[in-house]
């Protein structure tokens, strides 16, 4: 398995192996629908220029609350690229619970991926502490600062055009010490923990498992999407 800096670099290295297989499969209508390595590239790449475009930065946080689905791996990856830390929200957790680790993590921008999962952080956006939230499923808002996911993949493409190698050029600065997520513990035990896990902790993981699980024509499959 060839060593990589960082996550978004060891993803580019699958893409480059694995161009037109399916990565990922996700049911919809009774129907499961691929994904290939090179559409799901694209839309990882069309994320991470988008929130370059809204000035996130490296080591800003940016949420996502939502359940699996493939939108929730591009958003993931997206922000990795960018040498943001991800922050994930359980989509079932509590409207307290959702705004208490978004605060606490200084979060500047977060994916939900429904109606629903917005009403939990709607109060963000009347205080003033959210510069963006992107939706999965809306297609329009009433409001500025909501964005659908496909608006926003659209503005990633528009910055791609302008300037195709800059996405090469961000993940390139990415280093495994970088921050890549921030994952809350349960909180039974008082208010939850933000546990800091870098790209070199995944990778780790990834190259020790590569040690002794085959990963070759694998692929993720999720639940029904709306």
């Amino acid at each position: 398995m060839k060593r990589s800096s960082n996550l978004a670099e060891m993803f580019l290295g699958r893409v480059e192996e694995s161009g037109a297989d399916p990565a990922l499969w996700f049911k919809k209508a009774g129907r499961y629908h691929s994904v290939t390595w090179r559409e799901f590239s694209a839309a990882v790449r069309c994320v991470t220029l988008a929130l370059y475009t809204e000035g996130v930065q490296p080591g800003d946080r940016v949420g996502i609350l939502s359940e699996n689905r493939p939108e929730w791996a591009f958003a993931d990856l997206g922000i990795l690229s960018l040498g943001a830390a991800s922050v994930p929200v359980y989509p079932t957790s509590s409207l307290k619970e959702s705004q208490y680790i978004l605060e606490h993590a200084q979060t500047k921008i977060v994916f939900v991926s429904s109606l629903e999962q917005l009403e939990k952080v709607r109060a963000f956006l009347d205080q003033g502490k959210l510069k963006r939230i992107v939706i999965f499923d809306a297609e329009e808002n009433a409001l500025p600062t909501l964005c659908s996911f496909s608006e926003f993949l659209e503005r990633g493409r528009r910055c791609h055009l302008n300037n195709p190698n800059l996405y090469d050029q961000l993940v390139r600065r990415v280093t495994p010490e970088d921050l890549a997520t921030l994952i809350y513990t349960s909180g039974t035990t008082g208010p939850p923990k933000g546990v800091m896990l870098t790209h070199a902790n995944f990778l780790s993981n990834c190259e020790a498992s590569a040690e002794v699980l085959p990963t070759s024509g694998e692929t993720a499959r999720f639940p029904s999407c709306p």
